[in-house]
């Protein structure tokens, strides 16, 4: 009975674990393609951000 009962449980967890699996990869898959979809976006707000402290360096450096 013990044997049937592990048997079972092999039986059941197989296609849970690959259910789990499956399902971490699709959030993973859907995780990776919202970042390369806003990569671009983040690039362009930190260079907009980043202007004027590069402005204000170019300015100190002039006046120096």
């Amino acid at each position: 009975m013990k044997n049937l009962a592990g048997c079972l449980l092999v039986l059941l967890g197989i296609p849970v674990a690959g259910v789990i699996l499956y399902l971490l990869a699709f959030v993973v898959y859907f995780l990776f393609n919202i970042i390369l979809y806003f990569l671009p976006l983040l690039v362009v707000v930190a260079i907009v951000l980043a202007l004027p402290w590069l402005a204000y360096q170019f300015y100190k450096g002039l006046n120096s």
